[in-house]
């Protein structure tokens, strides 16, 4: 099949018209399919060499009007009743800081593997604040929205093949796990205790359980078992701020696996009991009884801290005492300790949340290596075998020739 490039010059700059010739008819004729691109003619060219390919492969679709920024409006409307509000949020987020600015307007028929690329290399260059190069991580999360957006453009056949099939993927290494030691969470609590104190009960349960943030932050009172014979706390719910919406949205945990029960221990159960016996108090104050249903970790009034709020406290006691760190990282110190300490990966999964064991592999497998000389030796505390040894040990004479 043949296709040509033609340069138009306009006030509004230079576009490239692209011409492909389809199959011929049965009077002979050949339909001919144009399209115009936008910037340079390397790109023009990557669009041709696209069309020629669908048209080859029998893909090519009528032109569509539809922009990058309507596609995501249509996607958009179909996910916000299929994943939760705030996946929803963030996906809104990153098309309206980095994609809705840069490719919104452009048409998809457009949108090909050298424009997705050029956009990566942009972000990862200068697309963060004041200039600053993007984190690899968004950058990463950028091209997953775009590649998951232009498959499903497939499936509407808005577009014949994916762009992002040409788009080499940008690299993500996660970084390696944060930890404190007990000298540093001595220093942060301490300064937490003068600057934020209500950040102090939440920040020690999220080091003893390993929760997640938004797990901590959702504890009702009646998720509590402190007088059992096994003290534990029932993970049923997690708290997220919605930014778009200025509100909290409360909401079952995502996987059947973060809706567990959580051991506690003596420490655990001293702040967990401090906790209560300080909300007694201030229920007293307002003439109000405290209720089951009351949040653990709440204010006088009811209301529950954001999230974000937390994790800043943290950040900012970490940075005066000259530790760095997250909030996070709490939770990688209490796996950390465990696994150190030969709890099975399957226990720590399961206190965890996480979905499966090779999440908890994944994240935690650096710290296996340090346990194989500890594992060889209890091995043979444990199995004894006696087993007599050939009186020579050498090599086997090699049979005669």
């Amino acid at each position: 099949m043949r296709g040509s490039i033609n340069r138009i010059d306009g006030k509004r700059g230079t576009t490239w018209q692209i011409v492909v010739d389809g199959e011929a008819g049965a009077d002979g004729s050949r339909k001919q399919v144009r399209r115009r691109v936008k910037g340079s003619r390397k790109l023009a060219e990557s669009a041709l060499r696209d069309l020629v390919d669908q048209a080859q492969a029998g893909t090519l679709t009528a032109v569509s009007p539809v922009t990058v920024a309507g596609a995501f409006d249509q996607w958009a409307a179909v996910q916000a009743q299929r994943i939760r509000a705030n996946t929803f949020a963030t996906y809104r987020w990153q098309f309206s800081a980095y994609i809705g600015p840069r490719l919104g307007n452009m048409k998809l028929r457009e949108l090909s593997g050298p424009v997705i690329q050029a956009l990566l290399t942009e972000l990862s260059e200068r697309g963060g604040r004041t200039g600053k190069p993007l984190s690899r991580k968004s950058v990463h999360h950028v091209y997953r929205l775009i590649s998951t957006l232009s498959r499903w453009c497939v499936r509407q056949k808005f577009i014949g093949r994916n762009p992002c099939d040409d788009v080499q993927p940008p690299r993500f290494k996660s970084p390696e796990i944060q930890t404190f030691n007990p000298a540093q969470l001595s220093k942060i609590t301490a300064h937490l205790g003068e600057h934020a104190p209500w950040a102090v009960a939440p920040v020690l349960i999220g080091l003893l359980t390993g929760l997640r943030r938004s797990e901590i932050l959702a504890l009702q009172w009646f998720d509590l078992s402190l007088d059992s014979a096994t003290p534990s706390l029932s993970v049923r719910r997690g708290v997220t701020y919605l930014e778009s919406q200025h509100r909290l949205d409360i909401q079952a945990p995502k996987t059947s696996k973060s809706a567990r029960a959580v051991a506690l221990s003596p420490q655990a159960v001293a702040v967990l009991r401090g906790r209560l016996e300080a909300a007694e108090g201030e229920a007293a104050m307002t003439g109000k009884p405290l209720e089951p249903s009351g949040w653990v970790f709440g204010f006088a009034d009811g209301s529950l801290p954001r999230p974000d709020s937390l994790s800043r406290a943290f950040t900012r006691a970490c940075r005066a005492v000259g530790v760095p760190g997250h909030f996070h990282a709490l939770r990688h110190s209490h796996a950390s300790v465990l696994i150190g300490a030969g709890v099975p990966l399957v226990v720590v999964q399961r206190r965890l949340g996480h979905s499966t064991i090779a999440t908890t592999a994944d994240v935690y497998g650096h710290i296996a290596p340090d346990l194989q000389e500890r594992a060889a030796a209890l091995f043979d505390g444990a199995f004894k075998v006696s087993v007599p040894l050939p009186a020579d040990t050498g090599r086997p004479a090699l049979p005669a020739s």
